[in-house]
This record gives C-alpha cells, structure tokens and sequence, in this order.
C-alpha cells in the first residue's frame, strides 16, 4: 500500500444549479467565485480537507456544475485517472430514490474503479467550525 506520501486525494463537490446558487446567496458572496472555491466553503469538504491533511495526505479541491452528479462524478476521475473513489450516502427514503435517481447507485454500476460508499455522517466530528473556513474574495 502506498503511503501518504505517495498519494493526493482530490475532494469533488457537485452543484446543481440550484446548490450553486443558494452556496453563493447563503456565503453573501458579490461577484462570481470559481467553483472550487465554492466547494472548499461546503462543511463536508472542509470536513474532509482536514481529516486527510491530519494524516498528511496532499489534498486539491474540485467543484464542478451539472445536474447528473455521478456522471460527473466519473468524469473527473477519468480526467484525473484515480484508483478509488470514496463518496458518501445521503438519507433518502426508498420513493426518494426512485424518483430522484441515486448517484451512487450509478456510480456502483458504471465506475471501472473501486467504490467505498460512506455515511452521511461519517466525518461530522471532524468537520471544522465556520470561522475558520478560507475566505473567499470579493
């Protein structure tokens, strides 16, 4: 196995259109911040970020736009040729799933990499408080 050392980990966030927005309106940003920084200012990015860098893992942050997440999702492991994917699970009710679809269900049946499906909730003791989120440029 390769250390930590060796490896970076990419952290993606999807927005849909809507997300996008509401992140923007809800962070009271002017102007147009790029995707990653947007995605960087997400709790469980941020939560992520400070888990791997607590084990020394080299982290980028990636956030892209689209309404079909695990399309997405595998896209931008293809462009960045990765090994593994973690992702985590949302709560959703069985008729959720079934009208809205489930990326991960997607990504279980189309990524050529091995999946590692986490809780929703797996990294919320780690997640940092607000106020020491990066802050973003006006």
């Amino acid at each position: 196995m390769e250390s930590s050392d060796e490896m970076s980990v990419r952290l993606l966030h999807v927005f849909d259109e809507g997300e996008h927005q509401s992140t923007i309106d809800n962070l009271a940003i002017d102007g147009d911040p790029s995707l990653d920084e947007l995605a960087a200012r997400k709790s469980a990015v941020s939560a992520a970020k400070a888990l791997l860098q607590e084990a020394d893992f080299t982290t980028d942050i990636e956030g892209v736009k689209s309404d079909k997440p695990g399309k997405a999702i595998l896209s931008t492991a293809e462009e960045h040729d990765v090994d593994r994917l973690y992702v985590y699970s949302r709560k959703r009710s069985p008729v959720g799933k079934a009208v809205f679809g489930s990326s991960n269900q997607y990504l279980l049946f189309n990524a050529d990499v091995p999946i590692v499906v986490l809780p929703a909730d797996a990294a919320a003791e780690y997640a940092p408080n607000r106020e020491s989120l990066p802050e973003i440029e006006k």
